[in-house]
């Protein structure tokens, strides 16, 4: 087993034309900051077309020592080739790297990376999960979500973090059937992208779409014992037995499951038009200012009542299916925003 530490080299290849940056981005640079913590970069490296990506976007890499390679041939495997000959070039030419850093969601690596493997070479995967294939990620040493790579608040935000606290009139049995529909909405979208909800996996993507999740903070041991108690519930099926076990969504929902369902996402309704209300009013739309509009409606709105522990978690969720985008910086409230259409 490999362990990390600051004398570790690694190396990272980059399919830039398969997961690619705003050019006002921090991931570039948050790459190389989360890589510290596991050893020491001496190469980083981005495929891609080059003349169809804004020069801005290419100077912020080129600013970090991204060596940026170019692309000319548009066909869709001609990155993976040169990114795949230069990955095993690096295993006779520079066997001091011991991990290799893929960014990529692409399934054609997996020839790559079983060959990494076979050299005795670490390959962490960074990528979406929930657009990637599962096999690729349980091929993987590592992975991490792209989403934990930006700028994270620290641990309180501010003295005035709406949290859910004992007083909040929250309804335990309701929150506990927003976690349920939240495992229901994450099967389903796995299947969109006709992949299978296996058992490890739903939690991989689970825990990405809805962070903060925590099956023990429900009351259960272990993942298995949630999933079990959704499926008694009527909100999941279940298919196999232990690590084969693969989830699905019964042909019946209940009315209830249904109910839960439709009022998160008349939450992410919710959480829109509040961001779109304050922007018009051209107030800042913060994080706390939010919380407060969307708990003044009539009804109130509940986080804790659709399976979220704090009310951040829940704008987090949002973020993770494209609905909003989280504008952190360090002593400051965090500004939630529509996304782009850029």
């Amino acid at each position: 087993m490999l362990v990390h530490t600051k004398d570790i080299d690694i190396a990272v290849f980059w399919d830039f034309q398969n997961i690619g940056m705003k050019k006002e981005s921090s991931f570039a640079k948050n790459v190389l900051e989360f890589l510290k913590g596991r050893g020491r970069v001496v190469a980083a490296y981005a495929y891609a077309d080059w003349t169809q990506c804004s020069g801005d976007t290419a100077s912020v890499l080129y600013k970090y020592r991204y060596e940026l390679l170019h692309i000319p041939n548009p066909s869709k495997n001609s990155a993976d080739v040169l990114m795949t000959a230069h990955a095993m070039a690096h295993l006779t030419g520079a066997p001091n790297i011991l991990e290799y850093a893929i960014i990529s969601k692409d399934y054609d690596f997996r020839p790559l990376v079983a060959n990494l493997q076979r050299m005795g070479k670490r390959v962490l995967l960074i990528c979406r999960p929930i657009e990637t294939r599962p096999d690729l990620i349980d091929m993987v040493d590592d992975y991490i979500d792209t989403q934990d790579l930006r700028t994270r608040v620290v641990e309180q935000i501010s003295v005035t973090e709406p949290e859910l606290d004992e007083t909040e009139d929250v309804d335990l049995e309701e929150q506990l059937k927003g976690a349920y529909a939240q495992l229901q909405d994450t099967i389903r979208g796995i299947e969109n992208r006709e992949n299978l909800a296996g058992i490890g996996y739903a939690k991989i993507i689970m825990t990405s779409l809805n962070p903060g999740f925590n099956e023990v903070e429900l009351g259960f041991e272990k993942w298995g014992d949630f999933v079990t108690a959704a499926s008694n519930a009527g909100y999941v099926d279940l298919k196999g037995e232990g690590a084969g076990t693969i989830l699905g969504i019964p042909r019946r929902i209940s009315r209830s499951a249904k109910a839960t369902l439709d009022n998160i996402q008349g939450g992410f309704d919710l959480l829109k038009s509040t961001i779109q209300e304050l922007v018009s009013e051209e107030i800042a739309p913060e994080l706390v200012r939010i919380a407060f509009k969307m708990r003044n409606r009539d009804p109130p709105f509940n986080h804790g009542n659709l399976g979220f522990k704090k009310f951040f978690d829940f704008v987090k969720a949002a973020e993770q299916r494209g609905l909003v985008e989280i504008e952190v910086t360090l002593g400051k409230e965090p500004i939630i925003r529509l996304p782009s259409d850029d």
